[in-house]
């Protein structure tokens, strides 16, 4: 297993010097008033705001999640690891802006946040000021012990901060496993069961290390977690926001981020199969 180093927190010190912890929280997808009071509470406790990815799309107000972002991150408050959401934006504002490939604009996904952009006053401006966001942002980060990624991570990522967006490729495999996940083979009988993303990962992830994970939902009902025989974890942080579910957070102590050893972050009930099959039926995701 690999060794871990003192490079202990990936965003630049000065951002976290004098916080009082950080505020890692899940996929807003659009759901600007919630974004707004997690952001406003964690601010008046002196918490950074650290953004799992995911903030657009689906919801019902997409340029209000980046307008709020932009202006977080640039009072030094906010930094973000991109969901696979936010580079489909990334993806379509380059196609818009420099032509190339077509970027699928899916009705229920980017076409609602195109169609919301379009109609807030300052469009024309949170269009490239978002995108600008997204490609300073790294594609996982690393905090001691405890990492931060939309998707998943491999043995490979681990012990280093992952690079920014504008300096990755994002077709290769590393890129598209932070984004998107570990997929379950096309003929996995619990693909549509358990849904497409399998977490055979977590055995590459060492003991006492947390990786704190949004995208694929484990439960509505709060947060989740899973753990390997060696003691590393799992922690799920998007409880379906946009499927009725709350807003889900981790607060950490600036204590625990710069520390060697496990982080002390509270136990959170494990994932079951059981409560992925009825949240999916409940959803109408199966």
């Amino acid at each position: 297993m690999l060794a871990m180093d003192r490079d202990l927190t990936s965003p630049p010190a000065e951002r976290l010097k004098g916080k009082a912890g950080i505020r890692f929280f899940g996929d807003i997808h659009g759901c600007a008033a919630e974004f707004a009071a997690l952001a406003e509470e964690a601010v008046a406790r002196n918490l950074h705001l650290h953004s799992l990815g995911d903030l657009i799309n689906r919801g019902p107000d997409s340029p209000g999640c980046m307008r709020l972002a932009c202006d977080l991150h640039d009072a030094g408050w906010l930094d973000i690891n991109p969901g696979n959401h936010d580079v489909e934006f990334a993806r379509w504002y380059l196609w818009q802006s420099e032509g190339g490939e077509p970027v699928p604009v899916k009705p229920n996904r980017l076409g609602a946040t195109v169609t919301q952009l379009r109609q807030a006053q300052d469009g024309h401006h949170l269009g490239p000021r978002y995108f600008d966001l997204l490609m300073q942002a790294q594609l996982w980060s690393r905090f001691g012990r405890i990492y931060a990624v939309h998707a998943a991570l491999d043995a490979e990522m681990l012990g280093q901060a992952g690079p920014r967006l504008k300096d990755s490729d994002w077709q290769a495999p590393q890129t598209r496993l932070a984004l998107e996940g570990e997929m379950r083979d096309a003929d996995d009988p619990q693909r549509r069961a358990l849904g497409r993303r399998s977490f055979a990962w977590l055995d590459q992830v060492p003991a006492s290390v947390t990786v704190m994970i949004g995208h694929s939902v484990a439960s509505t009902d709060g947060l989740r977690e899973r753990r390997n025989a060696q003691g590393g974890r799992i922690v799920h942080l998007d409880t379906g926001l946009d499927r009725g579910g709350k807003l889900s957070y981790v607060d950490v102590p600036m204590s625990e981020i710069a520390c060697a050893s496990e982080p002390r972050i509270a136990p959170f009930a494990a994932v079951t199969e059981r409560e992925i099959r009825e949240m999916r039926v409940r959803t109408g995701k199966i």
